[in-house]
């Protein structure tokens, strides 16, 4: 599905491809492992369904205690499910890595 999803975007890009993994992560443990909407999310999180939406799409960022409760709900570490904002696509840390230089 990942995959797929790369190539939907015309991805060659590691960076872009890892965030894309990452919002199917979420979406997958959301999904597939709790049964969960994305209401119900939001309703775990105190947040309204639409903020809940724009995070889950990585429009918006997750706070930090957003990204712990979400860890704990899933049993997993944080960095199972997110990347570290350096990075995430269009940051600083990306474009080190999409030009090669670390």
């Amino acid at each position: 599905f990942s995959t797929v999803m790369v190539i939907k975007y015309h991805c060659t890009d590691v960076v872009l491809e890892r965030r894309v993994n990452l919002q199917l992560v979420l979406y997958d443990l959301r999904k597939n492992q709790k049964k969960m909407t994305q209401e119900q999310m939001a309703r775990y999180l105190g947040i309204t369904p639409k903020t809940y939406r724009s995070k889950e799409l990585g429009n918006t960022e997750f706070t930090l205690d957003e990204m712990f409760e979400i860890a704990k709900l899933f049993n997993k570490k944080i960095d199972d499910i997110f990347l570290p904002r350096r990075y995430q696509n269009g940051t600083e840390g990306a474009k080190h890595v999409k030009g090669g230089r670390q």
